[in-house]
């Protein structure tokens, strides 16, 4: 793999995002909505920087997989519809290039809205609270930004398995309302089927394991590493737990995406 060709690729992708208006409104509502949240903390009589996370964590969930999914889901999918795919491959430049291209694109301007939003929520924090209580709020920060990658990894993987639009779009939003929106109604829907069938009570760590699969989930596990108790984990699944899902997330898709991708025929 050459690294020039793969920055090449990321640049010139870079740019082509930036200038999307869907992602670029996007990302400007979540940047507004932290901002408001730790600013908008200072009117009240004690502003902290746990109850700001607590609000920011819903907001996170909801938002910033829409931030990762509609930056990531053309990745490679718009270039195979478009047939500027065959262009792109027609340099020498190989297909991990151009995926490991799209990726550090991508994941740069997901990170980038995210980080701009903690930049000012830092600075209300410093102006006006008691007690800033920095470490917490970029801890945070770290954690969403790790929770944002494993739906940048999703939307990648889907756009590189994926050769037209319409299909990464469906695809991507399947992944949204089954893991954002629903997640909450399958743990229990699945144990009512295999106790109602089977007569199987499912429980234990597994069952716990199963039932965070889901980023969100997974993000709410991770978030018990922030210092204080201002989120608490279950007590047999700890942060690490969060974490190593995230990262699953982040990268398996990727990796399934571009195995089916080195396979496919676009010329």
């Amino acid at each position: 793999m050459n690294l020039s060709r793969v920055r090449a690729v990321a640049a010139q992708d870079f740019l082509d995002v930036r200038r999307a208006r869907l992602v670029q409104g996007v990302a400007s509502m979540y940047v507004l909505f932290v901002t408001a949240v730790f600013a908008g903390l200072t009117l009240t009589s004690e502003p902290s920087v746990p109850t700001g996370i607590e609000i920011a964590r819903a907001i996170a969930i909801l938002f910033v997989p829409l931030v990762a999914l509609i930056a990531g889901y053309l990745a490679v999918a718009g270039e195979r519809e478009s047939g500027t795919i065959r262009f792109l491959l027609g340099y020498p430049v190989t297909r991990s290039e151009v995926v490991v291209g799209k990726i550090l694109s991508r994941m740069g301007i997901v990170l980038l809205s995210i980080l701009v939003g903690f930049v000012l929520a830092t600075v209300a924090v410093l102006v006006e609270y008691p007690e800033p209580n920095l470490g917490m709020l970029w801890g945070f920060a770290a954690l969403t930004c790790l929770f944002a990658l494993s739906y940048v990894g999703v939307a990648i993987g889907i756009s590189a398995a994926t050769a037209t639009r319409s299909r990464a779009m469906t695809a991507v939003i399947s992944v949204y309302f089954v893991f954002t929106v629903m997640w909450n109604a399958v743990p229990p829907l699945v144990q009512f089927v295999a106790n109602y069938l089977f007569d199987v009570t499912l429980d234990g760590t597994l069952w716990m394991l199963f039932s965070s699969l889901a980023p969100p989930r997974a993000f709410g596990l991770s978030l018990s590493a922030l210092p204080g108790d201002a989120v608490q984990a279950p007590p047999v699944l700890g942060w690490e737990t969060g974490v190593i899902l995230l990262v699953l997330w982040a990268v398996g898709p990727i990796l399934l995406g571009y195995w089916w991708f080195s396979r496919s025929d676009v010329e």
